[in-house]
C-alpha cells in the first residue's frame, strides 16, 4: 500500500467523521446544558454535573464520552452563568472531539407563574485524530503486523463554536427549543471545507405531583418528557415517562421514529429502550441508565451504559436564594 492509499483512506476516514453526528447523552435531563443553554442556572445557587457515557460497549473502540459542567445562578441580574467541558473518543484511531464552552442565561418573568429563559454557548472545539493507530490492509498480512505505510504524527483541528436557545416554562411543565453549531464551523482535519451541520432540538415535559408529601414527608410525582432532534440528514425522538418518589426516581425511555420512517434496512426506526434509575441524598443526585438496543444491532452492540452525578448547593444564609422556587420543572435525570 503506498501513500496515495493511504491519503485516500485518511479522506474516506474523513469524510465519514464530517458526516457523523454529535454526541448524545439519553439521561439529557442529567446534562441540561448541553441540551439548551437556555437551562444554565436552572437551580438555586450552584450546580457541578459530571456524566459518563460507554456507548456500545462489545464494538472495539467503542464510543466514550466525559462531560463536566458548573453552572452559577445570580440573582440580582436575573442571569445564570457557566462553563462546560465535553471529551467524546471513537474508533481504533481515538478519533476525539473536545469543547470547552462559556454558558449563558436569562431569566424574564412574564407573570407570576410563568417564565422565558433564552440561553447562549460560546467557546472552542477541537478534533483529533492518532493516525498511528490506525490498522492498515498490509498490517493484516505480514506476519510482524508492521507497516509499509509512512508515519505521521496526530491530526487536529480547531474551531469557534456557538450554540442558542430558549426555554418557557412554569410551576408544571417546560418546552424548549436549542441550536447548537449555528455559525457552521469548519471541523476538517486536512485543511479542507467540513462544516459541521447545525443541530437543533425541540423538548419539553409536564410534571404532575400526585401528593406534595405523604405522611413520611416524601415527595411523589410522575413526568412524561420528549425531545426531538435533527442534524442534517438525521433525526431522533425520545419519549420518557419518570416516577418519582423521593428519593428515588424510576424512569423508562424509548428512542426511534416509529411510523414516520424507515431505517437504513427498511424496517421501522427503533433504536433502544432505555432504564433508569436515580437516588439523591442531600445535595448529590446519582442517575444510572441502561440502553436496551431494539434495532438491527442489537446482537452486536451489548447496549450503552451511562452515569449521572449533579451536586446542587447554596449559601443558606443568603434568602435569596434559599427562596428561589421558580426552577424549570425538568426530570433530573
Amino acid at each position: 500500500m503506498n501513500i496515495k492509499v493511504a491519503t485516500s483512506i485518511i479522506g474516506l476516514l474523513i469524510c465519514m467523521t464530517t458526516s457523523a453526528q454529535d454526541y448524545q447523552f439519553t439521561q439529557f435531563y442529567a446534562a441540561p446544558v448541553n441540551l439548551n443553554p437556555a437551562f444554565t442556572g436552572n437551580t438555586t445557587q450552584s450546580r457541578v454535573v459530571m456524566n459518563y457515557r460507554n456507548q456500545w460497549t462489545a464494538i472495539p473502540g467503542a464510543f466514550v464520552t466525559y462531560n463536566l459542567t458548573y453552572e452559577h445562578f445570580i440573582p440580582k441580574i436575573k442571569s445564570g452563568v457557566g462553563i462546560l467541558l465535553n471529551h467524546d473518543q471513537a474508533g481504533s484511531g481515538n478519533l476525539g472531539y473536545t469543547s470547552v464552552l462559556g454558558l449563558y442565561s436569562y431569566e424574564f418573568q412574564i407573570n407570576y407563574d410563568l417564565y422565558i429563559r433564552p440561553g447562549v454557548s460560546f467557546g472552542k472545539s477541537f478534533r483529533t485524530l492518532d493516525y498511528n493507530k490506525l490498522v492498515f490492509g498490509d498490517q493484516l498480512v505480514r506476519p510482524d503486523g508492521s507497516s509499509t505505510i509512512e508515519t505521521f504524527e496526530d491530526i487536529g483541528s480547531s474551531f469557534f463554536d456557538v450554540g442558542t436557545g430558549v426555554l418557557m416554562y412554569s410551576h408544571d411543565f417546560w418546552i424548549g427549543a436549542s441550536a447548537a453549531h449555528i455559525n457552521k464551523p469548519n471541523e476538517s482535519l486536512r485543511g479542507q471545507e467540513a462544516l459541521v451541520p447545525i443541530k437543533a432540538s425541540i423538548h419539553g415535559g409536564y410534571r404532575n405531583m400526585m401528593k406534595k408529601k405523604t405522611k413520611s414527608g416524601r415527595l411523589q410525582s410522575t413526568l412524561a418528557a420528549f425531545n426531538y432532534r435533527m442534524q442534517e440528514d438525521f433525526d431522533q425522538l425520545d419519549l420518557g415517562i419518570y416516577y418519582e418518589y423521593s428519593p428515588v426516581v424510576f424512569g423508562v425511555w424509548y428512542r426511534g421514529l416509529p411510523g414516520f420512517k424507515k431505517n437504513d434496512y427498511g424496517v421501522l426506526n427503533h433504536d433502544a429502550i432505555a432504564l433508569l434509575f436515580g437516588y439523591e441524598i442531600r445535595k448529590l443526585k446519582f442517575g444510572y441508565s441502561y440502553d436496551i438496543t431494539i434495532s438491527p444491532l442489537i446482537s452486536s452492540t451489548a447496549g450503552s451504559h451511562e452515569v449521572s452525578l449533579i451536586y446542587e448547593f447554596h449559601d443558606p444564609r443568603n434568602r435569596k436564594y434559599s427562596k428561589r422556587k421558580r426552577i424549570i420543572p425538568c426530570a433530573r435525570f
